[in-house]
């Protein structure tokens, strides 16, 4: 990745846009490119070189924010992640599998749901795929966790339930009448998890069953 200075940078080779229409599929349409030029882009605004993105406000875009940062110094974008994700922003970084790095234990464990992705993806522009396996961290999006997506196949296969999703699904079980804000509070979690838990159960009857885990169907497969 191509770096143009300490604090932006200008990705020269995108993201792949399959990839971004199952994170669209999955979480809506991205609103926001936090490091991008126009001609990479990946939501309808970026912040560019000419901005200095790790100073702006990003909880006070609506919607969800795209992160793809330059890959030579991720910490400083992390950070910033957890930070604006306390103060209620949405964002979804991609970024290599670095597990022994500091930024990943101080800023993506326990604080983003991370998403394994396989196998290596190829960006755009590139003859041959990424030489690292590659994650998506999301902030304010779910709760804490990890997941494998397997992007070749048509099923993504989710592990067994988190704790969060099983304690909102008891909620759901035992308030049906009540509306999605209530179980949120009562949860402690966002309105939109609590929308996507009850979307992603097709009747009550997997209410009942327990729910042990999910898929997920992927455009394009």
């Amino acid at each position: 990745m191509k770096i143009s200075n300490r604090h932006t940078s200008r990705q020269d080779y995108p993201t792949p846009q399959k990839l971004i229409q199952i994170i669209e599929q999955e979480w809506g349409q991205l609103t926001l490119d936090l490091a991008a030029t126009a001609e990479n882009r990946k939501a309808p605004y970026y912040l560019g070189p000419e901005h200095d993105s790790l100073k702006e406000p990003w909880h006070l875009w609506p919607g969800t924010c795209w992160l793809n940062p330059p890959f030579k110094k991720i910490g400083p974008w992390a950070r910033k992640c957890r930070e604006e994700a306390g103060n209620g922003a949405r964002i979804i970084m991609l970024v290599p599998n670095s597990t022994g790095a500091r930024w990943f234990r101080t800023d993506i464990h326990g604080h983003a749901r991370v998403i394994l992705l396989a196998p290596r993806i190829t960006f755009e522009g590139m003859t041959n795929t990424f030489t690292r396996d590659l994650v998506l961290c999301l902030f304010g999006l779910e709760p804490p966790g990890y997941e494998t997506w397997y992007l070749r196949q048509p099923r993504v296969i989710k592990p067994l339930a988190s704790r969060w999703e099983q304690h909102v699904i008891a909620a759901l079980k035992t308030h049906r009448n009540r509306s999605d804000r209530f179980v949120a509070r009562l949860c402690g979690v966002s309105d939109w998890f609590v929308r996507k838990i009850r979307k992603s159960t097709a009747s009550y009857s997997h209410f009942r069953a327990g729910l042990d885990g999910r898929t997920r169907k992927m455009p394009g497969t």
